[in-house]
């Protein structure tokens, strides 16, 4: 438990990144009233997978009327309160505006169709802006449209270039 990693996939990263911030960043742990139970120099990095980092734009993903109410729907079940988009909840686990220079070594990756993608690249820019060392791999929409969860389709090259990259990051970063 010296040397820890933290990832997670879609929600799931979303949630990694909100605990990760909590355990390294006193200030937010402190604004959630959580405390953190992780010593953050065991925190080896993180592993972020088609997040949502700003929970306030989740019903953004799509023009579609039907998709956009599903992703209402479901930020509420989520957030547990039905105007659950102003909520302090939401906004405070919006974590771009909260992540600094204590955040870990970070890897990061999202599909650039029907995704997160633009919330993964505010995430990048901000822990970079802060220092922090990011790997991270998005695609053009030229090469190739990947949805949400890419990465799982291991018969493509993006996917097989984003474990291969993934595998290279955790080598690089436990012989820091």
């Amino acid at each position: 438990m010296d040397h820890v990693y933290f990832a997670g996939d879609s929600a799931g990263a979303q949630i990694v990144s909100q605990f990760v911030t909590i355990q390294v960043e006193k200030s937010y742990a402190d604004l959630l009233g959580i405390k953190a139970i992780v010593p953050p120099e065991s925190i080896e990095g993180t592993l972020l997978f088609c997040g949502p980092y700003d929970v306030t734009r989740f019903a953004e993903i799509s023009d579609n009327f039907l998709v956009s109410f599903l992703f209402r729907r479901m930020g509420w079940a989520y957030m547990g309160d039905k105007n659950w988009l102003d909520s302090d909840s939401a906004k405070e686990a919006s974590i771009i505006e909260y992540v600094s220079s204590t955040f870990p070594h970070t890897f990061i990756t999202d599909g650039n169709t029907g995704s997160f993608e633009n919330q993964g690249m505010e995430l990048t820019k901000s822990l970079k802006a802060n220092g922090v060392p990011v790997k991270d791999i998005f695609y053009p929409k030229q090469e190739e449209k990947l949805g949400h969860e890419y990465q799982f389709i291991m018969n493509t090259p993006q996917a097989e270039n984003t474990f291969n990259e993934m595998i290279k990051f955790l080598k690089s970063s436990t012989e820091k």
